[in-house]
């Protein structure tokens, strides 16, 4: 499995001097790191969900010789407006809301695994306009877009173990052990076959728990609007 990763700005002034106040990182690094789709079947028995699980990160060795620990990952910040886009695409409406994120393992590697709800489109929106969320599940449940990348500043790094070296990390250059997730995106065009949408039939994840938790946050949010609130 090959990860790519690529080196970009940070978004704004405001995203810097939260960096630098809270982590004192005056000149972070931050990467946009895919993992690209293998096959999978995303047949789906009874009612289609809006919710779907994938892989986001996965430890890996990627093509510029980085390991993403998992069990460094910081979503301190994400965790407070966990939004979802198609392909970075900051130009446009996010397509998706995370749910959760959570630490596992399969095939004897470990990662990242997210759930992600796409919204069903409001009685309010403008007749006419795409509902971005609609055409994001859309070409997740076509099979044309089950990759997901994830953005992050690295916060500490080290030089891989030579234990690590001997056990699948010969050609890594650098473990990324601590770093801070800023958001992730739905894409298509991704190069690492580990952080895919999972199908249902080999999850370990139980979609009754995920719908379980998807019913309780739109009970709350229902709750919040009715005191006038803004949705969470």
């Amino acid at each position: 499995m090959d990860h790519v990763q690529e080196n970009a700005s940070l978004l704004d002034e405001r995203t810097q001097t939260l960096l630098a106040n809270r982590f004192g990182l005056n000149q972070p690094e931050l990467i946009r790191r895919s993992v690209v789709p293998g096959p999978s079947s995303l047949a789906v028995t009874g009612p289609p969900s809006r919710v779907d699980l994938s892989w986001i990160s996965t430890e890996i060795v990627d093509l510029q010789g980085d390991v993403l620990l998992a069990t460094g990952m910081d979503e301190s910040v994400f965790a407070a407006n966990p939004i979802v886009t198609l392909n970075h695409d900051y130009s446009q409406a996010p397509v998706g809301r995370s749910l959760w994120r959570k630490l596992r393992v399969r095939d004897g590697i470990r990662g990242i695994v997210a759930a992600t709800h796409y919204p069903k489109k409001p009685e309010d929106h403008p007749p006419g306009r795409d509902w971005i969320p609609d055409v994001a599940l859309g070409l997740v449940r076509s099979g044309l877009a089950v990759g997901k990348s994830v953005g992050f500043v690295v916060l500490s790094e080290r030089p891989p173990l030579a234990e690590e070296r001997r056990s699948g990390w010969a050609g890594a250059r650098r473990v990324i052990d601590k770093w801070l997730l800023l958001e992730y995106a739905v894409c298509w065009m991704p190069a690492n076959p580990g952080a895919i949408v999972l199908d249902d039939t080999i999850s370990d994840l139980k979609r009754s728990r995920t719908e379980r938790i998807l019913r309780k946050a739109e009970i709350l949010r229902g709750i919040h609007l009715h005191h006038g609130a803004s949705p969470g």
